[in-house]
């Protein structure tokens, strides 16, 4: 079983926000990318860009378990989806900050 969590922006976006805007900046993680070069305690992302920074997880395959989408309303936010490694009744967590820089 998989666990979404939408993460509401502030504000609405000035542009909309497509899957490949939303990236962690935590290498090891599904997607990772070297443009999100802040830290857990000094979350950075380029214009247009939402980098996630990843402090600690337990429970999930960081390569395949953790993803992030734009979703549904994607001036307003993004998703988290979380899928525990193993079995569908696993715990699992993942404690993370967050940036997002208009274009």
């Amino acid at each position: 079983m998989t666990d979404e969590l939408l993460v509401p922006f502030g504000a609405i976006a000035p542009t909309p926000l497509v899957d490949e805007d939303v990236n962690f900046g935590t290498a090891g993680f599904a997607d990772s990318t070297v443009t999100c070069d802040g830290t857990p305690e000094a979350p950075t992302a380029p214009p247009g860009k939402v980098c996630i920074y990843a402090h600690s997880s337990d429970g999930t395959d960081r390569a395949n378990s953790i993803g992030f989408a734009a979703q549904l309303l994607p001036d307003r936010g993004f998703v988290i989806a979380i899928t525990p490694e193993g079995v569908a009744d696993a715990d699992a967590y993942l404690f993370a900050t967050w940036a997002y820089t208009a274009p």
